[in-house]
């Protein structure tokens, strides 16, 4: 997890620590509904108290959550990238025709996904690779060029 859901979950953390201690000051208040109004009006105060910080809690770790998939999105797109970059590669390596098509739709998903610096296929498909590599590699490789390509337009200056 990165620094900023670390603290969220923190936070939260301390929160649900709160709000068991509130729950077990239970008796105290029954003790406080036997008494007068003040009492009555004590018991509505605390449970207040407890619902707003239920509340404020649920929102903190749903934003830490929200964080953590955000984060995992980015990387599931990329890994889904390369991963076609790999078929397209073992697609291409038995058509020997050299599929156009294919290229042409790698380099739309590659552009929908951020990726503006598209690796190219053809070093991949050639026998010398073809004889080192499987599939699993060609993706590893992918992968890394393709993560380095979107990382470096993200961090150009628009």
């Amino acid at each position: 997890m990165q620094k900023k859901e670390k603290k969220l979950f923190k936070v939260a953390a301390i929160l649900y620590m709160i709000l068991i201690i509130l729950i077990y000051f239970g008796s105290y208040l029954r003790y406080l509904l036997s008494n007068s109004w003040f009492g009555t009006g004590s018991v509505i105060v605390v449970i207040f108290i407890w619902v707003t910080i239920f509340f404020i809690t649920t929102i903190i770790t749903a934003r830490g959550v929200f964080h953590i998939k955000q984060r995992l999105r980015a990387t599931e797109r990329l890994d889904f990238v390369a991963k076609l970059g790999a078929l397209a590669v073992e697609i291409g390596k038995e058509n020997e025709d050299g599929n156009m098509e294919l290229s042409e739709f790698f380099e739309l998903v590659c552009k929908e996904n951020g990726v503006m610096d598209i690796p190219d296929l053809s070093k991949y498909a050639n026998e010398n690779f073809a004889l080192r590599g499987t599939r699993e590699k060609v993706f590893e490789t992918l992968r890394h060029e393709i993560e380095a390509a979107a990382n470096s337009w993200s961090k150009e200056k628009k």
